[in-house]
């Protein structure tokens, strides 16, 4: 049988990716969507405590949070379950989501949604913060163009 040598897409150090800090989380894309022709993209998400995302649904991607360290918080319409270190939640397009911090320290949670796109949304976030321009009608645009819907902050 031959032999065969894969030769990866991607070697990422832990500081590799275009770092943005954004409404109080530091995220990471680690892997960026055009990377990948738009299968997927990776992003690391550093909450402090108590931050974290309102509930809201994605239309067009399915997400998969894993907890790298600390603690997660992930809360569905009718459930919340808090994920420690090594867990993991599955959440499908069209499933109101929400998840945040709910440790006494700083959580890592890495986010990777199916298909890729979603890193767009955190690049043009953090470009209207750093130009003072985070509004609510640009935050409404942003998230109509993404397909996100915000149920509650």
């Amino acid at each position: 049988m031959p032999s065969m040598t894969l030769e990866p897409k991607l070697l990422l150090t832990p500081h590799d990716g275009g770092t943005s800090w954004e409404l109080g989380s530091r995220i990471t894309c680690k892997v960026a969507s055009k990377d990948v022709n738009n299968a997927y993209c990776v992003l690391e998400v550093v909450l402090p405590p108590g931050v974290g995302s309102p509930l809201h649904i994605h239309r067009r991607e399915d997400e998969i949070l894993y907890v790298v360290s600390g603690e997660c918080e992930i809360r569905s319409r009718d459930t919340t379950t808090i994920l420690q270190a090594g867990g993991a939640a599955v959440l499908p397009k069209n499933a109101a989501h929400a998840f945040r911090n709910s440790g006494n320290a700083p959580s890592t949670v890495l986010i990777t949604a199916v298909p890729g796109g979603l890193d767009g949304s955190f690049a043009e976030t953090a470009e209207l913060v750093a130009r003072d321009e985070w509004t609510e009608e640009n935050a409404l645009a942003l998230n109509k163009r993404y397909d996100v819907e915000i149920i509650s902050a």
